[in-house]
């Protein structure tokens, strides 16, 4: 369904059963407490290896000219790589709705080469590593095995 804001639109999409839907659908608040996602390089090498900017509110959204195309996201979604290469659309995933597992898990899917399981070169950074030093991870798992603590508890 769209709905009119002002001078855009925005169109709320379900990816899993690929159907419209309204925005009043949607639950508010959000099941991811922690910020693993601040305690490795995961953002820089989106941004370094794709264009994409994972901005603040988890919206991906065209920043450079020369976006790499070659990932797994728009391999998954073909009909987003049009919309977004446009930099009029971006995507918002419904956070509340993800475990901390799923959402980066997924992110280190959809952004990996085409045709790798996962972005290689993500590190959890020393100051949040169980032996002070920086861990190549490919997976939320293996974070959880580095993860001293330092920036709060985990949540599922």
């Amino acid at each position: 369904m769209e709905r009119s804001i002002g001078n855009g639109k925005n169109i709320y999409y379900k990816l899993d059963e690929q159907k419209y839907y309204s925005k009043y659908a949607v639950p508010e608040g959000s099941a991811v407490k922690e910020k693993i996602i601040d305690y490795t390089n995961l953002m820089e090498l989106i941004d370094k290896n794709t264009g994409f900017d994972l901005q603040a509110g988890f919206k991906f959204q065209k920043q450079a000219k020369n976006v790499k195309t070659d990932i797994n996201l728009f391999v998954i979604y073909p009909e987003f790589k049009e919309k977004m290469l446009s930099g009029k659309y971006w995507i918002e995933p419904r956070l509340q709705l993800l475990s901390s597992k799923e959402w980066f898990d997924t992110l280190l899917h959809w952004f990996a080469p085409k045709g790798q399981d996962t972005l290689p070169g993500v590190k959890i950074e020393a100051r949040y590593s169980i032996d002070g030093q920086e861990h190549e991870i490919r997976s939320y798992d293996e974070f959880k095995q580095y993860y001293n603590g330092k920036g709060g508890e985990l949540s599922e």
